[in-house]
Formats: structure tokens, C-alpha cells, sequence
């Protein structure tokens, strides 16, 4: 929702792929991400790239706008 001034936002999959694969090789296992980080795409992303990993810890966040 920040536009252009959130770190990634003009970045694609094919971007973010060789950045996940070397954060792999450094050991990391924590994933944050929320439905507001590219509106979704965080999370669709990050799904696809841990399919097929095993270790992988992913906290995501949910804000309840509108819950009484």
C-alpha cells in the first residue's frame, strides 16, 4: 500500500528467485510476509519458491480492519 517507497515493489518472481536461493545457502529459515506486502504477491511468491523446501518457517500477519 506504500507504493514505490516499500523495499521490492518493482520487483518480479524471476527477480526475487536468485535472492531466496541465496538466502538458502546462508542458512535462512524465517520468512516474514503479510497480505499487504504487494497485496498478496508476497505470499504467492514465497509459496511457490517453498514448495519443494523442507525447514522453511513462514510468519505472516493479518490486520482486522472492520472486526467488532
Amino acid at each position: 500500500m506504500g507504493g514505490n517507497r516499500i523495499f521490492g515493489n518493482d520487483l518480479q518472481k524471476d527477480d526475487l528467485l536468485p535472492v531466496f536461493n541465496r538466502a538458502l545457502q546462508h542458512g535462512f529459515t524465517l520468512w516474514d510476509t503479510a497480505p499487504i506486502y504487494g497485496l498478496g504477491a508476497s505470499e504467492s511468491i514465497l509459496g511457490e519458491f517453498i514448495m519443494h523446501e523442507s525447514d522453511i518457517v513462514v510468519s505472516t500477519k493479518f490486520t482486522p480492519i472492520g472486526i467488532n
